[in-house]
């Protein structure tokens, strides 16, 4: 009795654990994330949301960058009316890059609508012919936020097809934004190419073409603008911009703008507030930050050497940071984009020393006087010009006070007169002169570490392995034989050198790189890159499979209670 009470316990356990892990939400939504992992599975995804796929209240995961160069992509859904293909859920980059994209269309995405986008790094050449709106991320965006996004593209756009509201739009970000846009950190880069239509005006702005109502917090734009056909407006930052707050943000992009009407910051504006927005008003000079219209707030002009220097993005706010040499042309970034450094200063890498070290070598200094009351310094002793008087200002004081030269006086000899004390040897006829220095030249200071045995005799001679020849290579390694001065080291030998040589699996310098190894290169990712999107098949699979556990853990449960009536 007591066991089957024990087996009931557990079948019961087990049938409530089914429950939970059946109906239990996943983290990321009810149905689990979507995780894109190389050009493979964006394509799927792509395809996805073209077929009816909105993905909303879900999200889409990037789970690494992506190079799509020489892969051709379509643009994520369309932009239809009704938004029953338009991406409506989150889009995760997660601080990764997808570059090398090339758009025939109106950009990656269609359109977003209901959306966020965040840390997400972008590299796009777009080319939209017969839209209604183009831009590197999405030609239009409705109710969109957007976080920690950078945009790097070249979009051109013409042959605009006809807009139900009469509102054409091209931006290196976005095309045209609707309801209520919320953007915070995100940077536009590249350049903007558009051409005008007939009877229509078409909005063209380095960000945002057409902006209608938004709050913009930390967002700047260096894209360049061209806009030479007649009928379009254009400004740094925006074509239009109504309706909206920007606080903390800056446009510095050149400008082409014939005879339209076009302002540094946006071409025209109304009813929207600015709260410490800036321009390059050396740059796009004689524009004012408006074209047309009306606005509330601080829109400051200023020259570019004060918006390039290091205490400008600080005027700003905490989210610029100055950048280094070489990027974003000098202007402030934002904290979170991927900018590259300039390269650093080289570091010497220090070379082992061919003396050996005092604890492996046994001896005297190497540099030892012959005599040690003798100056080491020989200046009287060689038969030097008669008519020289030495003056004995490296011989303080060393020499014996037996010793007949008065080195101490001040040279009372006249010029000329030859020095009697020069013909002999200064050092005293009792102090034997070393047997080791018969070759020291006259006219040169002996330097006893040339000599081949500069040890004492009772000392013996340290072996071949730690004393290298001084003419020998300065490395360090344990075969006997020296390798000569500018002999390249063999490649079986690398394993010797030390830590400070690089190893032998690193390519000589000036070899050509792989395209296999370059960050941007043809190479593919792995298999796994190659994969559809993972959706929610495998939830409802294990969904599936513990709603036949809990079945059969209510089919025990009954088959119990009966066996005990």
């Amino acid at each position: 009795m007591r066991i089957r009470r024990i087996v009931t316990g557990c079948i019961a356990g087990l049938f409530l654990l089914s429950l939970l892990i059946a109906w239990l939400p996943a983290a990321y939504g009810a149905e689990g994330p979507v995780v894109i992992d190389g050009p493979g599975a964006l394509a799927a995804f792509s395809d996805s949301v073209s077929a009816g796929q909105t993905y909303a209240g879900r999200t889409v995961l990037l789970a690494g960058d992506i190079d799509m160069t020489g892969r051709a992509l379509a643009p994520i859904g369309r932009d239809t009316p009704d938004g029953g293909q338009v991406f409506q859920g989150v889009f995760d980059g997660q601080g990764h890059t997808i570059q090398g994209l090339a758009i025939a269309g109106p950009g990656l995405f269609a359109a977003l609508r209901g959306a966020v986008v965040k840390d997400l790094h972008l590299a796009v050449t777009v080319s939209a012919q017969g839209q209604t709106a183009a831009g590197g991320l999405a030609g239009r965006m409705v109710d969109t936020t957007l976080l920690n996004v950078a945009v790097d593209g070249v979009v051109t756009a013409g042959s605009w097809a006809v807009s139900p509201d009469g509102v054409l739009a091209a931006g290196v970000l976005a095309g045209r934004t609707e309801g209520r846009t919320v953007m915070d950190r995100c940077a536009a880069r590249g350049s903007l190419g558009a051409a005008g239509a007939f009877g229509a005006r078409v909005y063209v702005g380095g960000a945002i073409g057409y902006l209608d109502g938004g709050a913009l917090t930390n967002c700047y734009s260096t894209a360049y603008v061209f806009g030479n056909d007649a009928g379009l407006v254009l400004g740094g930052y925006a074509g239009y911009l109504a309706g909206s707050q920007v606080t903390d943000s800056y446009a510095a992009g050149g400008m082409v703008t014939g005879a339209n009407t076009a302002g540094a910051f946006a071409g025209t504006t109304g009813g929207s507030s600015f709260n410490n927005v800036w321009h390059d008003g050396e740059l796009t000079a004689p524009l004012t930050a408006f074209g047309a219209g009306a606005y509330g707030g601080a829109v400051t002009g200023a020259p570019t050497i004060q918006m390039q220097s290091a205490p400008f993005p600080a005027l700003l706010s905490e989210a610029f940071y100055q950048a280094v040499p070489g990027q974003n042309n000098g202007y402030p970034v934002l904290d979170f984009e991927a900018i590259i450094p300039a390269t650093p200063e080289p570091v010497a890498t220090p070379e082992p020393t061919v003396v050996p070290e005092p604890s492996d070598t046994p001896g005297p200094d190497p540099a030892p006087s012959p005599d040690p009351t003798q100056d080491p310094v020989y200046t009287a002793a060689p038969s030097d010009s008669p008519g020289q008087t030495p003056i004995p200002t490296t011989e303080p004081a060393p020499v014996p006070t037996d010793t007949p030269v008065p080195t101490m006086e001040p040279s009372p000899v006249p010029t000329g007169t030859p020095i009697p004390t020069a013909e002999p040897s200064p050092v005293p006829t009792d102090t034997p002169i070393p047997k080791t220095e018969p070759t020291a030249s006259p006219t040169m200071t002996p330097i006893p570490t040339i000599k081949p045995a500069p040890f004492p005799t009772d000392t013996p001679a340290p072996t071949p392995e730690p004393t290298a020849s001084p003419t020998s290579t300065p490395i360090l390694t344990d075969t006997p034989t020296p390798i000569p001065t500018g002999t390249p080291v063999p490649a079986a030998e690398t394993p010797s050198v030390p830590t400070e040589t690089p190893p032998a699996s690193t390519m000589a310098p000036g070899a050509p790189i792989p395209a296999a190894d370059g960050p941007t290169g043809p190479a593919q990712p792995p298999t796994g890159g190659q994969t559809a999107p993972r959706t929610g098949d495998e939830t409802d699979v294990l969904r599936w499979l513990a709603l036949a556990v809990t079945l059969a853990g209510l089919l025990a449960v009954t088959t119990e209670m009966y066996r005990k009536r």
